[in-house]
């Protein structure tokens, strides 16, 4: 467990591998900018990743880019949709 300040006297804790997620996604959120989010996606990745309106199913073949989408996907909804990671 890690525990964080969150101001002069309020912790959080939370467990090791939550705390290492959202560091990542953080650590990525300072690579891309939104441009770069969505550059290099085809029409159909495109599609998924701006597709904030409730669930959505991934599904494509081997070597597709399923993975590519969904990472995408998450950043996208982080730094446009305020979603907390």
């Amino acid at each position: 467990m890690i525990s964080l300040l969150i101001n002069h006297n309020s912790y959080i804790t939370i467990h090791k591998s939550q705390f290492l997620i959202h560091l990542n996604i953080l650590r990525l959120l300072s690579l891309y900018s939104m441009t770069d989010i969505l550059k290099g996606l085809n029409v159909q990745q495109l599609a998924a990743v701006q597709n904030v309106d409730g669930p959505a199913v991934i599904l494509a073949g081997a070597g597709s880019g399923k993975t590519r989408v969904l990472i995408h996907k998450v950043l996208n909804l982080i730094q446009n949709h305020h979603v907390s990671p």
